[in-house]
This record gives structure tokens, C-alpha cells and sequence, in this order.
């Protein structure tokens, strides 16, 4: 079942990448405007499923720590994160700003490392090369 549910996720990113490109080259969206209107979106959903995700699941009890991590989570990938990919999508176009973007996870390995003192296991730092040489490999020319 996760397997499916990172393949939706993945199949849902593209599907917004697609949408800001072709609002931007039709002129009927800025990046600022689709920002507005994904988090619009988003949020919504969220205010909607929050109680019955609430209600189903065993969540641990609230407190300023954990609250303020996922306030800056959200800014980060939510605000900044999609301002600038929808910015890199206008000026780079889709298929090389979705290349770029998928080089996430090194970023988070990277943070995690220098920032979280975590441990790099060989086979993490393995599957890190390999996903930045995949990225390199399909779209030489992305600089």
C-alpha cells in the first residue's frame, strides 16, 4: 500500500508541475497566483480530513516543540519550497525543474548529516550517489 500511495503522490506533483507550466504559458496563471491557489487547495483539504485523521489515529499529545517543527515544515516546502519550484518552472520549464526537484532527498540526507548529527550508512550514502547520478544523467544540460 505505501508503494501506491508514493506512486499517487509522485503522479499528483507532476500533475501540479503540468498545470502551473501550461497555466504560466497560456497566460492565464502567475507562479505567485498558483501558490496561492495550491495552498488555497491544500489547506482546505486538510481543514477537512484533520478530525477524522484525528479520530482515527492514536496521535501523541501536542506541544510547542513539535508544533513549531511543523509550522516551519510547512513554510519551507508549502510557501518557499513551491514558490520556487513554480518560479524555476516559468524560467527553466517543467521537465527540467521536476529533474532538479527530485534531488530532494540528497538535500535531506545532506541536513540531516550536518545539521540532525545523524549517522550516514553506506548503503543511504550509496543510494545517494545513485540518485545523483540518475538526476545528472537526465538532463546533462539543466545549467
Amino acid at each position: 500500500m505505501g508503494i501506491i500511495l508514493a506512486l499517487l503522490s509522485a503522479l499528483f506533483f507532476g500533475a501540479t508541475n503540468v498545470a502551473v507550466a501550461r497555466g504560466n504559458h497560456q497566460g492565464e496563471l502567475t507562479s505567485h497566483e498558483g501558490l496561492f491557489l495550491t495552498l488555497a487547495v491544500n489547506n482546505l483539504v486538510n481543514l477537512i480530513l484533520l478530525p477524522f485523521i484525528i479520530l482515527i489515529t492514536q496521535a501523541g499529545g501536542l506541544n510547542l516543540s513539535s508544533l513549531l517543527a511543523f509550522v516551519g515544515s510547512g513554510f519551507f516546502t508549502s510557501f518557499l519550497g513551491r514558490l520556487l519550484l513554480f518560479n524555476s518552472i516559468i524560467m527553466i520549464g517543467v521537465s527540467r525543474a521536476g529533474s532538479l526537484r527530485i534531488t530532494a532527498p540528497m538535500f535531506t540526507v545532506l541536513i540531516g548529516i550536518f545539521i540532525l548529527s545523524v549517522t550516514l550508512l553506506r548503503s543511504s550514502a550509496k543510494m545517494a550517489l545513485k540518485a545523483t547520478v540518475t538526476v545528472h544523467s537526465l538532463d546533462i544540460n539543466i545549467v
